[in-house]
């Protein structure tokens, strides 16, 4: 009976971190001409918005921002009000990242100007993430599909082919259309 209850708190400890990992990423964060990455985990709790304009935070631990990132000095900020478990409100400071490229096994997105607030206090007991992820910029984000690979043969020489990466003009359009939104 004894190695049925350990089992079955087994399976459901697996359980847990079979989920928990479905909604973790990894997320490049592009401040001016720094670049980091972090841990990410999808927070489905995290509903912050800037009340300014309207568009979703992500919090961050202030111990994964580089410190050649100087928030505040050269970074535009400002702050927001919050409530969350364990507090009932408050202020956090906020800045914008130029670009956010969050990915994982199954989902690759890079959004433009992603707010991202940063938290005095650890985000995660072990550390697993340092970023809670607020779900808007997941369920807003396109996927693209890639319909083919075209590449020369093996062994030739003489390719009409350049390098790079082509897509129709309908895709710049839309981008650009996106951004101006």
């Amino acid at each position: 009976v004894l190695t049925l209850v350990i089992l079955k708190l087994l399976y459901l400890k697996m359980s847990k971190l079979k989920s928990i990992k479905s909604y973790m990423y990894k997320v490049e964060i592009c401040v001016k001409d720094v670049r980091f990455t972090v841990d990410g985990l999808m927070d489905t709790g995290n509903h912050l918005t800037d009340p300014y304009n309207g568009m979703p935070v992500s919090v961050i631990d202030k111990r994964a921002v580089p410190s050649d990132i100087n928030i505040g000095a050269t970074e535009k900020i400002h702050y927001i009000p919050i409530s969350s478990v364990g507090c009932s409100s408050g202020v956090i400071m906020v800045f914008t990242a130029s670009v956010c490229h969050i990915y994982n096994s199954s989902m690759d997105i890079t959004l433009n100007n992603v707010l991202i607030g940063i938290s005095e206090t650890a985000l995660s007991k072990g550390e697993d993430y340092d970023l809670l992820i607020n779900p808007e910029l997941i369920e807003n984000g396109e996927d693209i599909r890639i319909v083919g690979i075209v590449q020369p043969k093996e062994g030739t020489t003489a390719t009409m082919l350049k390098t790079g990466i082509a897509y129709p003009s309908s895709l710049t359009t839309h981008v650009i259309d996106k951004a101006q939104a």
